[in-house]
């Protein structure tokens, strides 16, 4: 998906960064290999820091390991005053079954 923005390039799935929390809020590590797996970690007391809790996702421009403003480049050069930060937009939410299902 795109998001449109008045006389500037769209903001595409390029911008988007997708993190998967476990409870503690870090990253799970190691990632569990399917929605299963996640599921076989999340009841396993030993792998705690490998079941998927959360998902973050932020609309972002990547710099190394962190994400910051997206730049807002008109498609028009009549508008330079408009070159503006878009700010860091973050949601998390719970990861429920990733997925999953029983066939």
């Amino acid at each position: 998906g795109t998001v449109k923005l008045p006389a500037g390039g769209e903001i595409t799935n390029l911008r988007v960064n997708i993190r998967y929390l476990n409870a503690a809020g870090n990253e799970a590590d190691p990632m569990p290999s399917d929605p299963a797996d996640n599921i076989a970690a999340c009841l396993d007391s030993d792998r705690v820091n490998s079941c998927i809790r959360f998902v973050e996702a932020s609309v972002c421009q990547q710099q190394g390991n962190s994400c910051g403003p997206v730049q807002y480049v008109p498609m028009v050069g009549l508008f330079p005053f408009l070159a503006i930060n878009i700010p860091v937009s973050t949601v998390v939410m719970p990861a429920e079954s990733l997925g999953f299902r029983v066939d």
